[in-house]
């Protein structure tokens, strides 16, 4: 499995392929993401088009999103991150 640059893809062991993407973004909109109005579009389509081609990525996502913090919850300057 190869890990995706991104911080969420890597803390949630998901890969770059569609199924590690629908779930991240089920988990986003889960941790409550979805207060970066313009940011969500794209976490709600891909979760939507996971619906019906990886309903189960989608659900699990969504359920370790609800007992998790998103990272964008936890108020982290930029500058923490280099």
């Amino acid at each position: 499995m190869s890990y995706a640059p991104d911080l969420e893809s890597a803390l949630n062991q998901q890969d770059t392929l569609w199924r590690g993407e629908m779930f991240i973004a089920s988990w986003e909109i889960s941790t409550r993401f979805w207060k970066s109005f313009p940011l969500i579009s794209f976490p709600l389509y891909t979760m939507e088009w996971g619906l019906c081609k990886q309903h189960i990525a989608v659900f699990d996502g969504f359920r370790k999103g609800h007992v998790d913090c998103g990272i964008a919850n936890l108020n982290i300057p930029q500058a923490d991150f280099f």
